[in-house]
């Protein structure tokens, strides 16, 4: 049975025409409550979460996952060609307990009530964020998986989505996320997964990581 706080990974070798994506041959990654993914563009890190997503797959690697339910929310989140509250109202469809009533408190809880009946593709990139956010909160998604969620985003725009992501935290879900920004790293996480060279180098409180100056990234 897989630890509740942990993430466990063993034999995994990732490969694209025999050039290595990503190696590891063992790792507990803790997800206690926000863990963030670091390193150098081309270090495996988006590679990692797709595979801890189960989107990529390699024959034999082993990845021990705690039973959570979970949500990957991509760098540019996807919306369905309908309206703001169209796309979350879909989702009755997976859980029949998700009622209009409670569409409408998670519009409002993500500050998007006022776009409820406008089209889904015609927010900006920082509101197409939040509504992710609001989909994965409204399928009771136990840890969600961010790549790089306000990567493109105004100061005012990735300050809401922190603000999100610290809120859903102190009410229990666990974040993964991978980021490029140094300051937001400090700022959420509790532990850093440093990516070197298609390795794990480290995975360390994050007081730790960056305390030690040979840990850098951009």
């Amino acid at each position: 049975m897989a630890d509740p706080f942990f993430i466990h990974i063993r034999n995994l070798d990732l490969r694209n025409n025999k050039k290595s994506i990503l190696r590891i041959d063992q790792a507990a990654i803790p997800i206690e409550k926000i863990t963030c993914i670091v390193g150098e563009n081309g270090s495996g890190k988006t590679s990692l979460l797709k595979l801890i997503a189960g989107l990529d797959k390699t024959s034999q690697a082993c990845i021990d996952f705690p039973k959570l339910s979970t949500c990957m929310v991509h760098n540019q989140s996807t919306v369905l060609k309908m309206s703001v509250k169209e796309n979350l109202t879909l989702l009755k469809d997976v859980d029949k307990s998700i009622t209009s009533t409670l569409v409408d408190q998670v519009l409002r809880k993500f500050q998007l009530i006022q776009f409820s009946k406008s089209p889904a593709p015609l927010l900006s990139t920082g509101e197409k964020q939040r509504l992710a956010l609001a989909r994965a909160y409204l399928l009771n998604a136990q840890l969600i998986l961010l790549d790089e969620p306000t990567s493109s985003l105004d100061a005012n725009s990735r300050d809401l989505i922190e603000s999100f992501i610290v809120e859903m935290t102190n009410e229990g879900t666990r974040f993964l996320i991978v980021s490029h920004d140094i300051h937001q790293v400090q700022r959420l996480s509790e532990h850093v997964v440093f990516l070197e060279k298609n390795q794990i180098r480290s995975i360390i409180p994050t007081y730790q990581h960056f305390s030690n100056e040979t840990q850098k990234f951009s």
